[in-house]
């Protein structure tokens, strides 16, 4: 049992590092692509056919990566003043409704997506 709970937390760590190293990556080349854009915009009146393109690419996947990376570390804004004051058992209970209720919005938004992408 100590093993696969060694290997978990070793595995998360990776996991948890090879996302932040991700989102770096993202965001570094989203700026210096934005950036060398705004030049030659500025300075040589030359603009780069694919660079915006490129941007909202990046910019998405940002936005994927690191809302997943937000959630496995409880980093989403949450409201949770009534929460608080129920018993723990209770909010064990509504928690987990929530999860559940936010899995099944997020089974509807993939499934909506795939319905979409399946048109083009």
């Amino acid at each position: 049992m100590k093993l696969l709970k060694k290997f978990t937390v070793g595995f998360y760590r990776a996991l948890d590092f090879l996302t932040n190293f991700t989102l770096v990556a993202l965001f570094a080349a989203l700026v210096l692509i934005l950036a060398a854009e705004i030049i030659g915009r500025a300075l040589f009146s030359f603009s780069f056919i694919w660079s915006q393109e490129i941007a909202k690419y990046l910019f998405a996947w940002i936005a994927f990566i690191g809302s997943g990376a937000a959630f496995a570390k409880g980093g989403h804004l949450a409201v949770d003043v009534l929460l608080n004051k129920f018993p723990v058992k209770l909010k064990f209970a509504l928690s987990l409704i929530f999860y559940l209720m936010m899995l099944l919005f997020l089974a509807v938004i993939l499934k909506t997506g795939l319905d979409y992408s399946a048109l083009n």
